[in-house]
């Protein structure tokens, strides 16, 4: 794997980073420090890698505006934390993105190609894994298999600028302060990159939706069926076990058919059709102990506290109010 970083050539800086296949080395950690001058000012970089990641910790001493272009000729998934100043990039058909000091994002290509534009001292924070690494980690995931990153064609911008927020900056800090014997840091840094790549996954474009199912015709009238049972016997309800044997349908497809067709689970809309029934029994003058009975609760208070809840009124104030 190689990383090239050139400037514009009347700038006159060329650095070219080579690496092992998949960062592989004969160590259990290999690190190295670079330092590149040019008339804009300085480039340093700090580099540390094992088998499939490598963590750059680069310093841009810029005493005028510079562009800088960063080619890879390896597929990868790269983490870009800016810590100081600004970056303008450009890659492939996206242009003009602006990173900002305390934001960060995430892409995944087959063969990187950034360019950035740079007006100030800028400190960036970075990680690369290989494709190896990643298809590891997502090897039975629709994400890898046959979504996205299966079309090693594509570049992907996995999280569009995100803020750094602290826990993401405590983990950088944990990464830069490392200092356990080789063999123990290489375990510890592993785990720490892999806590910065989950929490970024959370907000991120490949995270999977799940998207709900449309009941089948013949379970839908099976749902309707038990919407009419419940309806029917709000006093003295059946348990999910019968309404699954009344309707056909198994409990897993009760719960998460009902949920999905009527917007409640079978219980809250059985609470919601007994509120509602309190209501206009309430309404029409029956006492509050009467319409508790009715609606199918043991206990008065109970029945209180759930009217509460639900309509911000006790039972009693219903009747004051008309």
């Amino acid at each position: 794997m190689n990383i090239t970083i050139t400037s514009a050539s009347h700038e006159a800086l060329n650095l070219q980073l080579k690496y092992p296949r998949e960062f592989s080395g004969l160590k259990q950690l290999e690190e190295r420090y670079s330092h590149s001058t040019a008339t804009w000012g300085n480039l340093y970089i700090n580099e540390l890698w094992f088998d499939g990641a490598c963590v750059f910790q680069s310093t841009i001493e810029a005493n005028k505006p510079c562009r800088l272009s960063m080619q890879c000729d390896n597929s990868c998934w790269l983490m870009n934390f800016l810590l100081d100043g600004e970056v303008i990039t450009s890659h492939g058909n996206k242009s003009n993105i602006m990173l900002k000091a305390g934001q960060y994002n995430s892409l995944y290509c087959s063969e990187l190609n950034i360019e950035a534009g740079i007006k100030q001292t800028t400190r960036i924070f970075s990680v690369c894994l290989t494709r190896r690494f990643i298809k590891h980690l997502f090897w039975k995931s629709p994400v890898f298999n046959d979504g996205d990153l299966a079309n090693e064609s594509k570049t992907i911008f996995v999280t569009e600028n995100q803020p750094i927020t602290q826990q993401l900056k405590a983990i950088i800090s944990e990464i830069n302060k490392a200092a356990q014997p080789a063999y123990i840091r290489r375990i510890y840094l592993e785990g720490k990159i892999l806590e910065l790549l989950s929490l970024q996954l959370k907000n991120s474009l490949l995270e999977p939706v799940e998207q709900p199912r449309p009941a089948t015709n013949n379970d839908l009238q099976k749902l309707q069926a038990v919407k009419q049972l419940l309806e029917q016997n709000i006093k003295t309800p059946h348990s999910l076990n019968e309404l699954a044997k009344k309707s056909g349908l198994n409990d897993f497809k009760l719960k998460k058919g009902f949920k999905e067709t009527y917007g409640h689970t079978v219980f809250g809309y059985l609470a919601e059709l007994r509120m509602q029934k309190a209501q206009s029994l309430l309404q029409s003058g029956l006492t509050v102990s009467e319409v508790a009975d009715t609606v199918g609760y043991k206990n008065a208070h109970h029945f209180t506290v759930a009217f509460k809840k639900r309509f911000n009124l006790r039972p009693s104030e219903v009747g004051n109010k008309n």
